[in-house]
């Protein structure tokens, strides 16, 4: 089946979906890699996506080859299914940058609330700058979210501070006491 891919028709006239999740199902166990890049170029109105994503995590629970593969396929498959909640959470733990354009593309800022810390963990800099970008995540939720790290709850409000000092002159002031308290 693998070698009759490149030639299943996939513009106006298409075959029946059983046919290419066959294809889809064979790379899946014999060529993790050249599954997900069919699964990157072909259109999910070709197959079944719950059929194949129900087929990519049966092949997890009983393979442990290439995981990272199959679950970055995984996560494209959720986005084809609009689940995009699973795949946000996917990318998260691939620690895949491509999440802060998930969040952004299917504007899913209410879904990070509980991942502040992760998305910090996996690019602080790009993180703090998302959370200013327009306010879309409340600062005061990331503030609370990351109470514990003082580390990053710095940085974060350092951040903050530095884009609303114009409007906010004593701003840096009275976190920086704030602080004080912490340490």
């Amino acid at each position: 089946m693998r070698s009759i891919s490149s030639y299943l028709p996939r513009g106006d006239v298409i075959l029946d979906p059983l046919i290419y999740e066959m294809v889809l199902y064979e790379y899946l166990k014999m060529d993790p890699d050249g599954f997900l890049q069919l699964v990157k170029e072909w259109s999910p109105n070709l197959y079944t996506v719950a059929a194949v994503v129900n087929g990519v995590l049966e092949h997890l629970l009983v393979h442990n080859q290439r995981q990272n593969v199959l679950l970055e396929a995984l996560a494209i498959l959720y986005i084809h299914d609009g689940k995009y909640d699973k795949a946000l959470a996917m990318y998260l733990k691939l620690r895949h940058k491509d999440v802060f354009q998930l969040i952004q593309k299917y504007q899913l800022y209410n879904s990070v609330y509980d991942m502040i810390e992760g998305l910090m963990d996996l690019d602080t800099e790009r993180a703090i700058q998302f959370f200013l970008e327009k306010d879309r995540v409340p600062s005061d939720t990331v503030v609370q979210k990351l109470q514990h790290n003082h580390r990053y709850l710095y940085l974060v409000i350092f951040g903050i501070n530095i884009t609303q000092f114009s409007c906010e002159k004593y701003a840096i002031f009275e976190y920086h006491l704030i602080f004080c308290d912490f340490f």
